[in-house]
């Protein structure tokens, strides 16, 4: 499978299908220090119907336990709604869209919590189903090291970034 990652400034677009995106995401490995005294990190995004304003919107469920926690724990849970933003260019000869950028805001007692954040690179290979990268998370066994190599090679931010990664914890599968 080859990956393709760009900076978070570059602005060509990619083959994005958010309804793929749509499901559950086991996080394997990260860059937030929040996930290494954690285990069993899931994210799930259900999209929700469309805003009068036609926004684009989904729901945002990350799940997980304290590294400590018996696997048979229940999870903690943040709850939130992403939100697309759109872009917007200066030049009038733009059609077609960048990478897809989003407006975290927590729910319940985060609601005063933001974040922005982007899909930053996907499999080139779309015979083989999603596999999505973006600053935190992955779904399906995509090449780690190349994953690595290539955000690497953009140096600045990114590349930066891959000097922190490390793989999030999980339990062992159950017996039975």
């Amino acid at each position: 499978m080859s990956v393709a990652v760009r900076s978070p400034d570059d602005n060509s677009p990619i083959v994005f299908d958010l309804e793929q995106f749509m499901g559950t995401w086991h996080v394997t490995h990260s860059t937030l220090p929040l996930w290494k005294s954690k285990k069993d990190v899931s994210i799930t995004y259900a999209l929700k119907n469309p805003s009068s304003q036609g926004t684009t919107q989904f729901d945002d469920i990350v799940e997980y336990r304290s590294e400590s926690a018996p696997s048979t724990s229940k999870r903690s849970r943040i709850v939130g709604v992403d939100t697309f933003l759109p872009f917007v260019s200066d030049d009038p000869q733009a059609t077609q869209s960048p990478p897809p950028r989003y407006h975290w805001r927590g729910r319940g007692l985060l609601c005063i919590v933001t974040s922005r954040w982007q899909v930053l690179g996907c499999s080139t290979d779309t015979s083989s189903g999603p596999a999505w990268v973006s600053p935190t998370l992955k779904r399906r066994c995509s090449p780690l090291q190349e994953i690595i190599n290539k955000a690497q090679a953009l140096g600045g931010m990114v590349g930066q970034l891959t000097n922190d990664f490390f793989a999030v914890k999980r339990s062992p599968p159950l017996d039975g």
